[in-house]
């Protein structure tokens, strides 16, 4: 999903799910619902050129917040942070 984002892609998530937390600026579907899941698609063929763009702007700007030096920096800073507890 990061990765459909990152490459100007609009992402369908399913709620409920691990994506769904992280998803930030995308399209919510219900993954046991096939009504839901052709209404997500169908959003994103007829979203207008303004919204996709929009939609596409506010994914790109989402996915600079993950990154694996940031990811390497908080696991590091929850390891020493348990490493005071001790």
């Amino acid at each position: 999903m990061l990765e459909a984002m990152t490459c100007g892609c609009p992402a369908v998530v399913s709620r409920g799910t691990s994506l769904d937390e992280i998803a930030g600026p995308s399209i919510r579907i219900d993954p046991n619902d096939s009504s839901s899941i052709a209404e997500g698609i169908l959003r994103v063929l007829n979203l207008t050129h303004a919204e996709r763009e929009n939609l596409l702007a506010e994914g790109y700007t989402w996915v600079k917040r993950f990154s694996w030096q940031r990811t390497a920096k908080e696991t590091v800073a929850s390891y020493e942070k348990i490493l005071e507890q001790i």
